[in-house]
Order: C-alpha cells, then structure tokens, then sequence
C-alpha cells in the first residue's frame, strides 16, 4: 500500500460479460480494505485498450489531468491481454508517480512486465 492514503483513487475493471457489478462491489471492497476512499470506477465490457470512448481511455485521460493518484485493478490482465499495452500503461503510470495495485496491494513494475508476459502466453 500506498505510504500516504491516496486522495483520488481510480479502479479499472474490463469484463467479457454482465458481470461488472460483482467486480465493482469486490474492487469497492479492496479499497476498503486499505483504507482508501471509494475509488472512481472505469468499466468496459470487452476489450478497451486504446478505444476511444472507452473506460480505458476516460482513465488515462484522467491520469494525464491529474485526477487520480492510484489505480486497481484486479489483476494486471484487466488491463490489456497485450504485454506492450500493460508496459505502456505502467509507463504512463509511473511517469505520473501513480502506483498500480491488486487485491494484495501494490504491484511492481517489473511483476506487472511478467504478469502481463505469462497472461499473453496463457491466454493464446
């Protein structure tokens, strides 16, 4: 976690079916736990990597204004299936001082690299 509680919390999810609503309630749940305020929710149905009008996209948009100070995610798959879309995004992350976090608290840049890696090998 975080040394400071982050003011302005972000979470991602990206779904292939109905089933944002349970991943909402388990991310608002994961925040909770580490003491953060309710995050800002960004949701896609389906991919979202680069799509404009995407949840993705809002987020990314919002990271570059400054309108968040943490993101989480589920897990680093959320974020793209690709490993050049995750190493991106951990880019853009990590040049605004924004850590990217789990369930289990924050991620290393260099785990989310092998994260995003092994779900790209898994996955195909």
């Amino acid at each position: 976690m975080p040394a400071t509680v982050p003011a302005r919390p972000a979470a991602y999810i990206q779904v292939k079916h109905d089933r944002a609503d349970m991943e909402r309630a388990y991310l608002l749940r994961c925040a909770e736990k580490f003491g953060w305020p309710s995050p800002a929710i960004y949701t896609d149905t389906g991919p979202g990597w680069n799509r404009p009008g995407s949840g993705l996209a809002a987020l990314t948009d919002d990271i570059q204004a400054g309108r968040c100070d943490a993101v989480l995610v589920r897990a680093v798959s959320a974020i793209s299936r690709e490993p050049a879309n995750v190493a991106a995004f951990s880019d853009l992350c990590a040049s605004h001082g924004i850590g990217i976090y789990g369930p289990d608290g924050e991620i290393s840049r260099p785990t989310i690299a092998v994260m995003a890696a092994l779900s790209d090998n898994i996955e195909r």
